[in-house]
């Protein structure tokens, strides 16, 4: 079989991207948000919703995307992929490490370091635009919170604990019950040092999670 690889320009530095199959887009985080047809391989829309945006997840179902900024300066938005406009936004955020969407749910996961530097869980209704559970996260001194994942099929919600940038520590990863909105199980990895730790994917089928951690 023949790979083709294809470099597009979104004219930024990009943070994260996240895709829609559904409409076929793949939306790149690059200080705006940039739409990527997946047909056309080009830049289908650039919106600005803000001068730091870095962070971005979609809910296929509604055709949301979510996109924020880890500067802790910019408000959690979502943005329509019927208009490309921004149609919410969620002001009083911490610092942001990730955000996380669960489509079957309607509720969008945000990982932050709140006002009071105690590292969270923010569950947001994706109907009412507002903060409908927050819960804490603790992971021992010396961490900070991570990035997060959503496991939709078993409406579970990983977190994960990275050592702070002088720290050698343990990666942990906290497991929360969307249920029951609390933390269940905290997973330690077996070796310490300094590293930049974060869940990469869940495998439903298999009820896997999987973290790359990466030491000094």
């Amino acid at each position: 079989s023949q790979f083709r690889v294809r470099n597009i320009d979104v004219g930024g530095g990009s943070g994260q991207v996240a895709v829609d199959p559904g409409t076929r887009s793949a939306w790149v985080a690059a200080g705006r948000l940039v739409r990527i047809s997946e047909a056309t391989q080009r830049v289908a829309a650039k919106i600005n919703v803000g001068p730091n945006v870095n962070l971005v997840a979609v809910d296929p179902g509604r055709h949301a995307v979510w996109t924020t900024c880890n500067n802790g300066l910019c408000p959690l938005t979502q943005v329509s992929e019927t208009t490309n406009r921004m149609t919410h936004q969620v002001g009083g955020l911490g610092t942001v490490s990730g955000i996380a969407v669960d489509p079957r749910t309607g509720v969008v996961w945000v990982a932050e370091v709140d006002a009071a530097h105690h590292d969270v869980a923010l569950a947001v209704s994706e109907t009412t635009h507002r903060v409908i559970e927050s819960i804490r996260l603790v992971f021992g001194a010396g961490h900070v919170v991570g990035a997060i994942t959503v496991d939709p099929r078993s409406r579970t919600v990983w977190v994960s604990g990275v050592p702070c940038g002088t720290c050698s520590a343990r990666d942990f990863v906290a497991q929360i019950d969307e249920a029951a909105h609390r933390v269940v199980h905290i997973y330690g990895t077996t070796t310490l040092g300094i590293s930049t730790s974060v869940v990469t994917a869940v495998d439903s089928r298999r009820g896997t999670a999987w973290l790359a951690s990466g030491g000094i």
